[in-house]
């Protein structure tokens, strides 16, 4: 039986979580930051005849990440997905998410495969002339990122969400790093769930007409830095091996191998 999860059922989701606790510290931010309260943060569980949890999903705006150590009715949660009327991410461990997809609708006829990595320690590196160029975003400022990446192809279109990137802000839920030249953001790298535990990196990004510099590693180093001497880990998702060469000079380490469907 599948129903949506409430704080009565936070002993059993802890309980699940604990399975995977690295692989799941994307709903363990979720849940940390926004608890069970949140209309864009929403947990839905299956549960057996016996009342025992078996696999939860869970709704971040319109990214759905469903866990389960075992089988779990993967056509019931594809129905609360196909429910879904905006466009729709479902991502998660391949071996999970995988049950779900032979019954959702409206797919785009596209998967990836995503590598998930964490940090808990920033690589030696050469500091750069650079770092006082750093800036950190104030939320009275978040429209400036918002013009920087749409102009970055990867990222066009996240302008939407700027009403919750800059409540995101004023929470202490993210915190944003970027690198201006006269007067132009051209470089960023971000936080988001940020938790007393753990934080997940995004939005790392350069201009255009401003690659090859190094300018977007410059702001995520500092951005690590900062983080991870206040005691937090750090984990990202990425699918450009490129980007994971870099990130593993940095200090991330590979911890498992995701699927997404659009």
């Amino acid at each position: 039986m599948i129903k949506k999860l409430t704080e009565a059922n936070g002993v059993q989701v802890e309980l699940l979580l604990n399975h995977k606790p690295i692989e799941n510290l994307f709903i363990r931010g979720c849940l940390d930051a926004y608890r069970y309260q949140d209309s864009d943060q929403l947990g839905w569980g299956d549960f057996d005849q016996d009342g025992k949890l078996r696999a939860v999903l869970w709704r971040a705006h319109t990214r759905f990440i469903p866990f389960s150590v075992g089988a779990y009715d993967a056509k019931g949660f594809a129905e609360i997905i196909n429910a879904e009327q905006n466009r729709t991410m479902l991502f998660g461990l391949e071996s999970v998410v995988a049950p779900i997809a032979p019954y959702l609708k409206r797919l785009t006829n596209r998967f990836d495969h995503l590598y998930f990595a964490r940090c808990t320690r920033l690589a030696d590196l050469t500091t750069s002339n650079k770092t006082d160029q750093i800036n950190k975003l104030a939320p009275s400022e978040v429209e400036r990122l918002a013009g920087l990446l749409d102009q970055i192809p990867e990222f066009q279109g996240s302008s939407a969400r700027i009403d919750a990137k800059r409540s995101d802000l004023e929470r202490g839920l993210s915190r944003c790093y970027c690198i201006n030249q006269n007067n132009q953001m051209v470089a960023t790298a971000s936080t988001a769930l940020e938790n007393d535990h753990s934080a997940m990196i995004s939005a790392v990004g350069t201009h255009p007409n401003f690659t090859g510099q190094g300018l977007a590693t410059i702001c995520l180093a500092q951005l690590m830095r900062d983080v991870l001497s206040e005691g937090k880990s750090l984990y990202l998702f990425y699918d450009n091996p490129i980007a994971g060469k870099l990130y593993d000079k940095l200090g991330y380490q590979h911890v498992g191998r995701w699927l997404m469907y659009q």
